[in-house]
């Protein structure tokens, strides 16, 4: 969704969609749900402060994976790349 607000001020909407098919079609990428387990493990986060980094992070933690960041509150948080 971050991709998404990016294009949008690129002002390229128009990517968003062509651009989720080649990642849905790579197996080196997995779209996952915001869901109750995620939903869940958010709100014991205190960090990161912004809902959607904290939204992020609770998701890697989950899933076990690596978020590509230089984020200092989301490296703090899960593991990261970068």
């Amino acid at each position: 969704m971050e991709g998404y607000q990016v294009l949008q001020k690129l002002r390229r909407p128009d990517l968003f969609l062509p651009l989720v098919e080649r990642i849905e079609q790579d197996p080196s990428y997995r779209i996952v749900a915001l869901d109750g387990p995620v939903i869940r493990k958010f709100a014991t986060l205190t960090k990161p402060a912004e809902m959607h980094d904290r939204i992020i992070a609770a998701t890697a933690i989950l899933h076990d994976a690596a978020v590509v960041t230089r984020d200092r509150q989301i490296r703090e948080t899960c593991k990261t790349i970068w």
